[in-house]
């Protein structure tokens, strides 16, 4: 098996370029017909030394509709070809009926994509994004328990999905969200997210550090803590593992869960390398 080289933004989603072991799931990103909105950049923050918020709203829109854990598709200047200006980026906010969107996003050297959105696209700059992709949400009812793995800017889609839940409660179970970073420094929307472990039933925040030990995060990799919380749940059909993140995270990951007797339907996953 050859494997064609491709260069790719962390957060943009990976087209599957060979046979693999495993069935991925990855929509066609260049779909005909999709739908493009203007959008305008009303705010960008760092939150952490190489990632940042980006904030848009699409003046010509007066309600973006979306569902949690799904993302967009934006038209950048980088490139002449048009399929090649596209980059895929998960929506970080939840769907609040207004036309704005959040999305974090994490620089890569050499990335075209990120260098255009970090060194260029300035307030008041104007891009295309498209309709919303993807169906890596949750399914109603959720009579299920929720396991959320996430790494770096993975945790995008799994915030939309529990903000969402938070504003608009629903009956649920157990949710977990174990998000794997290098440092304490890395962890993205840590008050948010202690602060939706205290006001959402059921939710508990799982940070983990592979590089340093900081109270109150697990020290390692994100495996050991979804193999500790869930290992004696083998064979149970009411647990549903999401995972985003770095391809060979996930690959992993899928990897250990099926190992641990849990079947393919109940692993849904994004990759963005």
């Amino acid at each position: 098996m050859t494997c064609k080289p491709f260069r790719h933004d962390p957060g943009q989603r990976m087209l599957c370029r060979v046979r693999t072991a495993f069935p991925i799931f990855m929509p066609y990103l260049y779909a005909m017909g999709q739908s493009w909105h203007r959008a305008v950049l009303v705010h960008c923050e760092a939150i952490s030394q190489h990632t940042r918020r980006f904030f848009f709203e699409m003046p010509e829109l007066e309600r973006y509709d979306f569902e949690p854990g799904q993302f967009v598709m934006m038209q950048l200047p980088i490139h002449e070809e048009e399929k090649k200006s596209r980059r895929s980026y998960s929506i970080a906010s939840r769907p609040d009926g207004t036309n704005r969107l959040e999305f974090v996003i994490v620089q890569l050297d050499g990335g075209a994509g990120t260098a255009f959105l970090f060194n260029h696209c300035e307030v008041g700059r104007e891009i295309l994004i498209s309709s919303p992709l993807g169906r890596m949400g949750l399914h109603e009812p959720i009579d299920y328990d929720v396991c959320y793995i996430a790494t770096g800017t993975g945790i995008a889609p799994f915030r939309s999905m529990l903000h969402d839940l938070h504003h608009h409660p629903r009956p649920h179970r157990r949710l977990d969200l174990i998000f794997g970073t290098r440092t304490a420094a890395d962890l993205l929307y840590v008050e948010e997210m202690r602060s939706l472990e205290r006001d959402l039933e059921g939710f508990h925040y799982h940070p983990t550090l592979s590089r340093e030990a900081v109270p109150g995060c697990r020290q390692g990799y994100v495996h050991p803590v979804y193999q500790e919380l869930y290992g004696d749940r083998a064979g149970r059909e009411d647990v549903m593992f999401y995972i985003c993140g770095w391809g060979d995270m996930i690959r992993d990951a899928r990897k250990n869960l099926l190992d641990m007797g849990f079947s393919r339907k109940q692993i849904h996953f994004e990759s963005y390398g």
